[in-house]
């Protein structure tokens, strides 16, 4: 088929087609990761191996040629690896005439998050959003006609249905593979909508008379959960009792399809590896979804399994631009099913109640879960380890797992909810815990007496022997504290390493602390500056250690409703008093270049992006070529701090006061409204990432509104209306983003602080995204 296509010049991946290992792996080996490699006859769905590696490569080739797919592994094709986001569309042709279909989206991967082994299909829904008007006007025009043409003119044209699976990047469609045939489990949600009756058309079609025919099709939209046997898509067992199949197709809009079962003596039994297809239909996407996943709960097969996040990518259209990087999601059912386990036995629960926790659950994501639900239960502290039992009875996919003991089994939580929930994606909430300070990493140890020795000819007042302790928080220069007898500092350093040009400038941090606090503004006391490498091999300075509160979560959730508020207002008010700071007054005339921010930042960025840059990001190429020329023309300047918001700024241990503002690394003069928009940015982010308050109640948490902090703002400022608001968002996000790059690059290289630092890579991608969707918005 490969050669049909390219003979049609249909869009496609670039290939090579083998019988022999040795040839394929020397193919292999010109190419890059990661690799596609297809066995070249059908194999039920599952002969398509995506390696990343090119051990896992010679795997695949192996198990392929070696006969895993018995004659469909005769030979095998390795083809170059597509971005994008997959969906299926289908036709109907009588060699002539085509009859476009719907086009839906499936998911592959046997577990949550897109993880684990490749199967015949997990579930899918339809229409897919992906398939905009202009990708199926190209797909018909560039793939799918050109194809058919093709056929007719070697003689042999095609009659049947068509199954284009496609790539979609940019609107602009790929093709994967084409079948001649529905696919399972499309098949099953295109049904569901189709209003026409299948027969006609596929008798039209067999007799060459498709061109008198049109298919009808319904406004709603369909989805589909397959629950699979335990072992699938490896070995699994057959003949377990499944109950309660018809009490799901009393559900509304819910019809389940039996793919692998068997009656004997009454009994419904399991007799394959996909058993069962529980299908619905509901005005949107995400109704259809949540009816489904209403069926599967009414489904009684302890030895069976699902997924339960079937449509992630659909789930959050419409929250926040956010909602993308939100994955793992629950169904409202298992909150309903599970509410008194969670939330007590003696509440009693409104749907309208129930809804708005289903609403925290799907918009905050499973990230942050666990201790957002604290916020809502009486007790919080007292029972936690019953409610993560709760949790792990309703499988609502957790991602962070509180420290403790299950009272039950006195397994350490963690080790319970993996032992419960295999698949899940949990991580130990104290392994990410930023607060507080342990014992230094070995590669970012220093001569404890060297530093001593500096310290009592350098620092007023101090008297050893000294204890250090590095702080948790922190992905760029390391921080410490440094406890005595009668005293506590702390010293900040460069990190060790290769670095990039101007990154990581302690000195500058030192600068502006120190000319700040005779201008009486929050900072904590500086003592000196080092940029000795020969005392502990990195340039550092010591200040005073500030005692009070840091929110690493934007709602504030150790903080009183009422006291939420006045906390916001007064980190609002010590930013705008930072921007009305006279610079040249506090000496900081030469700390920056007055005027262009914008463009000098841009540019700073973007260099820095493209000398940390491990992967291609399309959007942050678009970005770097777009926003020099998109920058306000005024050019305000004062003292910007780079990197604003609740963790870097020590709040006093019982009022609404700002005591110390932390992490000056990026700080210089500047634009305010880019420091007072990328502070503004928490009310734009989800609560997993970064602790935004995207998609959270605000109102009933006590905080201020965007537009209330705006106002705020502008009043302390004495500024009018900000404009710009857009470009100055996709600017935050594209330096974010550059930021990110260069923590994930020295984490490569083993430099960085922290070990979250490869994690931030993950994040370059979407956050890119995000930014150059608010660049567009911005007129890009």
């Amino acid at each position: 088929m490969k050669e049909v296509c390219a003979a049609a010049g249909a869009p496609t991946a670039a290939y090579g087609k083998f019988s022999s290992a040795a040839d394929a792996k020397a193919f292999l080996r010109a190419q890059t990761a990661p690799y596609v490699i297809k066995a070249d006859g059908l194999a039920a769905g599952k002969g398509v191996i995506i390696a990343q590696t090119l051990d896992e490569a010679d795997a695949a080739i192996a198990d392929i040629l070696g006969g895993k797919f018995g004659e469909a592994g005769a030979s095998l094709i390795i083809e170059e690896y597509m971005d994008g986001e997959e969906a299926s569309f289908f036709a109907i042709t009588d060699g002539e005439t085509i009859l476009p279909m719907l086009a839906a989206q499936d998911h592959k991967r046997a577990y949550d998050g897109d993880k684990g082994p490749n199967t015949g299909g997990m579930g899918a829904y339809c229409p897919a959003p992906v398939f905009t008007d202009a990708v199926r006007d190209r797909t018909l025009n560039d793939i799918v006609k050109p194809i058919i043409e093709e056929m007719r003119r070697r003689g042999a044209p095609y009659v049947g249905v068509l199954y284009a699976g496609l790539m979609i990047k940019d609107e602009r469609p790929r093709l994967i593979e084409i079948n001649a045939r529905f696919g399972d489990p499309e098949c099953q949600v295109l049904m569901r909508l189709m209003r026409s009756d299948l027969l006609p058309v596929l008798n039209a079609a067999a007799t060459g008379a498709l061109r008198e025919h049109a298919i009808n099709w319904s406004d709603d939209a369909a989805a589909l959960i397959v629950m699979a046997s335990e072992g699938y898509p490896g070995t699994y067992e057959k003949g377990s009792l499944i109950k309660n199949v018809d009490r799901a197709n009393d559900h509304d809009g819910v019809v389940v399809f039996h793919a692998g079962t068997r009656e004997e003596n009454g009994a419904l039994t399991a007799n394959g590896g996909r058993v069962l297809n529980v299908t619905a239909t509901g005005a949107t996407i995400r109704q259809a979804i949540d009816r489904a996943y209403d069926g599967v709960e009414a489904i009684d097969w302890p030895q069976g399994f699902f997924r339960r996040d079937i449509g992630w990518p659909v789930q959050t259209l419409g929250l926040t631009p956010f909602g993308a990087l939100i994955g793992m999601l629950m169904s409202r059912a298992k909150l309903r099913k599970n509410f008194d386990e969670i939330f007590g036995p003696a509440t009693k629960a409104s749907d309208d109640e129930i809804d708005g926790h289903w609403e925290l659950f799907t918009e905050q994501g499973g990230k942050r879960i666990f201790h957002k639900l604290l916020q809502y239960i009486p007790e919080r502290k007292a029972n936690r380890a019953r409610w993560v039992g709760a949790l792990t009875a309703a499988h609502i996919p957790l991602r962070l797992i509180d420290g403790g003991v299950d009272p039950v089994s006195g397994k350490h939580l963690y080790d319970y909810y993996k032992e419960q929930v295999p698949n899940a994606d949990a991580v130990l909430l104290e392994d990410i815990d930023f607060t507080g300070a342990a014992e230094t990493p070995d590669h970012l140890k220093f001569d404890e007496a060297a530093l001593a020795a500096y310290m009592s000819a350098h620092v007023e007042g101090y008297e050893g022997p000294i204890d250090v302790k590095k702080f948790k928080g922190g992905q760029s220069n390391p921080t410490y504290m440094l406890t005595t007898p009668s005293k506590k500092y702390v010293l900040r350093r460069k990190p060790p390493g290769k670095l990039l040009p101007s990154a990581h400038a302690v000195d500058r941090e030192y600068k502006v602390m120190t000319a700040l606090g005779t201008q009486g503004f929050p900072v904590p006391k500086t003592y000196a500056l080092c940029e000795d490498p020969d005392v502990i091999g990195t340039a550092f300075f010591i200040m005073d250690y500030v005692e009070g509160r840091i929110f690493w979560d934007a709602s504030l959730p150790e903080a009183a409703t009422e006291e939420r508020a006045p906390l916001f207002n007064a980190l609002i008010d010590t930013l705008a008093d930072l921007h009305m700071v006279d610079y040249k007054a506090a000496g900081l005339e030469s700390f920056g270049k007055p005027g262009n921010y914008f463009g000098r930042q841009i540019e700073r960025w973007s260099k820095q992006y493209k000398a940390a840059e491990t992967d291609k990001v399309d959007e942050m190429d678009s970005l770097i070529e777009w926003l020099p020329g998109a920058a306000p023309s005024d050019e305000t300047t004062s003292i910007v701090h780079g990197d604003f918001r609740f963790d870097n700024v020590i709040m006093h241990p019982t009022e609404a006061k700002a005591l110390a503002v932390l992490d000056w690394e990026l700080s210089t003069l500047g634009h305010p409204l880019a420091d007072f928009t990328y502070f503004l940015m928490v009310w734009h982010f989800p609560p997993t990432v970064r602790g935004g308050l995207a998609g959270v109640d605000i109102d009933a948490l006590g905080i201020p509104s965007l537009d209330d902090a705006v106002a705020r703002y502008s009043s302390r400022t004495g500024r009018g209306e900000i404009t710009d608001l857009n470009f100055c968002l996709s600017y935050n996000m594209f330096r974010l983003c550059s930021i990110a790059q260069g923590v994930y690059a020295r984490a490569l290289q083993g430099n960085a602080s922290s070990p979250q630092a490869v994690e931030m890579g993950k994040q370059i991608k979407p956050l890119a995204m995000l930014a150059w969707a608010y660049a567009q918005k911005a007129g890009a």
